[in-house]
């Protein structure tokens, strides 16, 4: 059964049935790609594209969400990008999928900057259209502990998205850096 308006979209070409992977059938020769959706939890983990490295379907509208434990935040590095520019889209979620939680979109062949979450939940929805698909997107997320996310951005380094952090592991900035709110001639 095809059930046009409920999910599925029919996909003409059969060789690219072998490139969809999980989620799509052949049923009388033509190909068919159900919606896709991903709940992720854990410390880390990776989201693909469908199809990655070969391709993402036409008509693609899959979603992840991304749950990290409580008092983390999500990392999201991305290693791969490459989506038809203007018209597929990754678009990244600062919680639920809503358009209230719109973060970011993203499209074409440029590598993103790492997105770090401001809570607990990250989520991507890939839409693509009726035609050209590229590559698709692979990226890596771990969650982070709250600790690790400083409160305030005007001495350290800030991602593309306005949001700071510092890793684990790195050595710590000078106290003195920031005993000072910007605008303030209060010497350390």
């Amino acid at each position: 059964m095809t059930a046009h308006g409920r999910g599925f979209d029919p996909i003409k070409e059969e060789s690219k049935m072998a490139l969809l992977g999980g989620g799509c059938a052949n049923k009388g020769g033509t190909v068919f790609c159900q919606n896709c959706t991903y709940q992720l939890r854990g410390p880390n983990g990776t989201v693909e594209s469908p199809g990655f490295p070969y391709g993402y379907p036409n008509y693609a509208n899959c979603t992840w969400t991304i749950t990290a434990e409580d008092q983390h935040r999500i990392q999201l590095v991305f290693q791969a990008f490459a989506l038809e520019e203007d018209f597929d889209v990754l678009s990244v979620f600062d919680g639920p999928p809503q358009p209230e939680n719109l973060r970011t979109r993203l499209t074409g062949f440029q590598l993103p900057a790492t997105i770090v979450s401001a809570a607990t939940v990250l989520s991507l929805r890939l839409i693509s259209d009726y035609a050209v698909s590229a590559q698709g997107f692979r990226a890596s997320y771990e969650g982070d502990q709250e600790e690790d996310v400083l409160p305030s951005c005007h001495f350290y380094s800030t991602s593309l998205l306005g949001l700071c952090h510092q890793r684990k592991g790195r050595k710590p900035f000078p106290p003195e850096a920031h005993s000072r709110s910007p605008g303030s001639d209060a010497q350390p």
